[in-house]
């Protein structure tokens, strides 16, 4: 597990400029610092107001990759001292997929990936809240409708999704609660 890539924005050069450069370090092996090369200019989204422009050259500024899956700086100071507090995302290559389980719903107020409901799980890349559905070895909750629950002991779901769990078959029993399978 772990993140293969650091990003940085910004920076000063050897006479004071500050910088607008986007580099990143490989850390899958030997770690090298290189520029961030895109076939397309990265998009930028300030969290602040709706804009896609680049950042100004900045020094200073405070970021993060959030969930692995977006790189958010904030702040920092510009060409003649200037102090910003804007706050930018960046999505492009570095954009990841949401892990199992979860999903990226883009929505005001969503920050990475979101876990599914209790006892539901989704694909790789899920997008939507609508993709999770209940795990193997879960049903439909009656009590609250947008969650899933173990089935009982003495029962068992094999398949992914809004089906019942089922009694085991005679001369099979099941003594645990969640399972996929009798035995």
């Amino acid at each position: 597990g772990g993140f293969a890539k650091i990003v940085a924005f910004g920076g000063q050069s050897p006479q004071g400029t500050a910088l607008g450069e986007l580099w990143e370090l490989d850390v899958s092996g030997e770690p090298v610092w290189t520029a961030a090369g895109y076939s397309g200019a990265p998009a930028w989204t300030s969290l602040d107001a709706l804009t896609l422009q680049k950042p100004s050259g900045r020094r200073g500024a405070g970021f993060a990759s959030v969930n692995g899956s977006r790189v958010v700086i904030v702040g920092g100071i510009g060409a003649s001292q200037a102090y910003f507090s804007d706050v930018r995302e960046l999505q492009s290559k570095f954009q990841t997929d949401c892990p199992s389980g979860t999903y990226k719903e883009r929505s005001e107020g969503t920050v990475g990936c979101v876990a599914c409901p209790v006892g539901k799980g989704s694909p790789v890349g899920s997008v939507n809240v609508t993709q999770c559905s209940c795990r193997v070895g879960f049903t439909p909750s009656l009590l609250r409708p947008l969650e899933c629950e173990p089935c009982p002991p003495g029962s068992a779901k094999p398949q992914i999704g809004p089906g019942l769990c089922s009694v085991c078959a005679l001369g099979t029993y099941q003594p645990l609660p969640g399972q996929g399978g009798c035995v």
